[in-house]
């Protein structure tokens, strides 16, 4: 055997041994959790933030008021619906914008309507990959759950000694990315309606942050759920007085 038959002999051996480390490598590097960049946690830290600034204007109203906002407008008037996000402007230094609010129509009448381009960044979570370029949204990320068994109860306003399952066990809002729901509209998720699982296919708390989303809870903490959090408990923290108990989560 010549040189030249060595180095073909010895080229055709490496030749596999590159190949098998190389599809070793990408299994590997394709069952790696994506990349948490600093980026994504200065996005995710600023989400938790926005939701905190919620919860202390929510506790803020309820000081003023004794109870919390209803999801579609305050108890006993006739009013026409309106979001509990235009009744937390005051609270959130947007008095101005809260006196320009006519409720005497809806929230898309004739009036309203040319408040609509008006972004509310306290209602973006700044993760959210619709939220591109330098057109501003006017969605909001951040919704309530609403129904009977919440704290967003229609036609019953919640008050604190309502809340027998704990502030600290009890949702007050959370995340729902790409909602495409106006900041300004009445809408938000149906208890009965959703998922009790986050990030599920169709409406349920879900958010761009890998693995789970923020939430706040009535005590006025913002905690991340993971999204393999037991259906059952995200079920519990929902309600305000169903009497679960949810343990660790």
């Amino acid at each position: 055997m010549d040189v030249g038959e060595k180095r073909e002999t010895g080229f055709g051996f490496i030749l596999p041994i590159f190949l098998v480390l190389l599809i070793i490598g990408f299994c590997i590097h394709a069952s790696m959790p994506p990349l948490i960049t600093p980026r994504h946690v200065a996005r995710k830290s600023i989400c938790k933030n926005n939701l905190k600034q919620l919860g202390l204007a929510m506790h803020i109203y309820y000081d003023d008021n004794k109870m919390f906002p209803l999801p579609k407008g305050d108890f006993g008037n006739e009013l026409p619906p309106y979001s509990w996000r235009i009744a937390l402007l005051p609270y959130v230094e947007e008095g101005q914008l809260f006196e320009r609010y006519n409720f005497n129509e809806s929230w898309n009448g004739p009036d309203n309507a040319s408040l609509h381009s008006i972004p509310m960044n306290y209602f973006l979570c700044p993760e959210n990959p619709s939220r591109t370029g330098d057109d501003p949204r006017t969605e909001t990320d951040y919704v309530a759950i609403i129904g009977k068994d919440t704290i967003f109860s229609e036609g019953q306003p919640t008050k604190f000694h309502d809340i027998s399952d704990g502030t600290s066990n009890t949702l007050m809002f959370g995340e729902l990315v790409n909602s495409d729901i106006h900041w300004m509209e009445p809408r938000d998720l149906d208890f009965n309606a959703i998922s009790k699982r986050i990030n599920a296919d169709g409406a349920s708390i879900s958010s761009a942050h890998e693995g789970g989303a923020n939430v706040a809870f009535v005590d006025g903490s913002v905690r991340f759920l993971s999204e393999e959090i037991d259906p059952a408990v995200l079920r519990a923290l929902m309600t305000k007085s169903g009497g679960e108990t949810v343990g660790e989560y």
